[in-house]
Formats: structure tokens, sequence, C-alpha cells
């Protein structure tokens, strides 16, 4: 194939593979466990200058669920955990210290627990992971369909062969691009519902129900998987508090007493 047509042919898959890397952010931020691509959506600011996460702190993921945010500098810490707290109101904090036995208050650090993925939250966050694959998979055809038609319908003087080269050649880069979509849509699938029997091994009181999505996704069956079975046990109808947030105390946010 000529050289200016396999830039073409880059050059159309590249925008195919742009849509693709921007679900792949978006599925980052719909969080089952701790994933530091998550706080990249986080807008901190120091003295009216915004600042991304790295240029203010040091970011660790000390188990599967939890994320490590070490302020660079003790000014740092309030303005992290408001810009976190906009982004992802659902990250539950508590407000550690580097030693537990000195507690000295410039060497405080924020701890963030990833919410546990009950049968609500597996919904949610299924629905919002089907909605991006399908819109990206629209996009994705939308692009090739077109960007194909232009293309072919200027080289029209060429031999036939080297069109239908050319052709096989959109085609193959479209068959990638769908392909790494419909394999990171199914990945993220399993990833919740993992995260969802790991929520009731943690609460044998509760029963597996299947999620509440409209449809099924045209690229895959239902992910296999048994239904536990769980003891039935007596709920507890003890009304229970929420701790009202204060960053200098390091209550957890929105969790129980």
């Amino acid at each position: 194939m000529r050289t200016a047509l396999i830039s073409e042919v880059k050059d159309i898959s590249g925008r195919m593979g742009g849509y693709y890397a921007l679900m792949n952010y978006k599925y980052s931020n719909l969080c089952t466990k701790a994933e530091p691509a998550s706080l990249l959506p986080v807008d901190i600011y120091i003295d009216a200058t915004r600042m991304d996460m790295e240029q203010v702190a040091i970011v660790g993921s000390p188990r599967e669920d939890q994320l490590s945010i070490i302020p660079k500098d003790e000014h740092y810490l309030e303005p992290i955990v408001r810009g976190v707290f906009d982004a992802h109101p659902e990250f539950k904090l508590e407000i550690k210290y580097i030693s537990e036995d000195l507690k000295r208050e410039d060497e405080r650090y924020l701890l963030y627990t990833m919410p546990e993925v009950n049968k609500d939250r597996r919904d949610l966050l299924a629905n919002g992971v089907k909605s991006l694959y399908e819109e990206t998979s629209a996009r994705i055809k939308a692009v090739f369909a077109k960007d194909k038609l232009n293309l072919i319908q200027g080289v029209q003087g060429l031999p036939a062969e080297e069109i239908k080269e050319l052709e096989d050649a959109l085609d193959q880069a479209y068959d990638q691009n769908k392909g790494m979509v419909d394999q990171a849509y199914e990945l993220k699938r399993k990833e919740i519902e993992d995260a969802y029997d790991r929520y009731l091994k943690n609460h044998p009181d509760e029963e597996w129900k299947p999620a509440s999505i409209s449809s099924e996704p045209q690229s895959g069956q239902e992910i296999p998987r048994e239904n536990p079975k769980t003891p039935e046990k007596p709920a507890d109808e003890t009304p229970k508090k929420k701790k009202d947030f204060d960053v200098t105390k390091g209550f957890v946010m929105g969790s129980d007493e």
C-alpha cells in the first residue's frame, strides 16, 4: 500500500483509539478498587492556583481497596481533602499519622477506602459501564464509517486491487479498536461482579441478586456465576448515626458509628 494511504489508515485508527482511551479513563473513575488514575480529575487549589495531585502529594495503595495520599506540605492536606471530596464523595476518608505514637500534625496523611459494592452500587456501576461502552462503540463506528467513505471516494482513480487493500486495512483497524473496547468492557463488568462477590462474603445475611440492567450488551453473554447460599439472619433494626466530617479530627466520611 502507498505510504500516504498507510498514514491515512493510521490517522483513522488513532481517532478511533482516542475514544477507547477516553472510555478506559472514565472506567478508572467508576471504582471498585483503588485506582490511582481516579485521582486525575481531582482539582486541588493552593493559593488560588490549580495543581495536580502529583505536584502536592505522594500517592500509594497499601491495600487493593485503599489509596494513601501523603501531602508534600502539611498545608496541602485540607485542599487535597476538598478536591478529592468534590471528585469522589463516595470515597471513605480517614486521617492518619505516619507515627501513631507521636501523632505530629505535620505528619498526617489521608487514607481513602473504596466503598463496598453492594447490590445498589453494583447496579449503578454496571449501568454506567454499559452506557459508556455503548457510547464509545457508536462513536468508533461513526468515525470509521465517515472516514472510510471519504477516503475511498478520494482514491477512485487507483487500481481496484489497491482500493481493496485499503478497504481491508481500514476494516482491520476498526476490528482491532472495537475488539479493545469490547475487551475493556467485559473486564470492567467482571471487576464489578467480583467486587459484589466480595461484598456478599463479608455480609452473609444478604443474598445474591441479578444486576438490574435494562438489556444485555451485544458484545457478549452474561458473566457465569453461582448464586451463593446464605443462612438467614435477623436484621439489626437499631438505627445508626452518621459521623460528621471534620478535617482536623479525621472522622470517616459516611461511615457508621
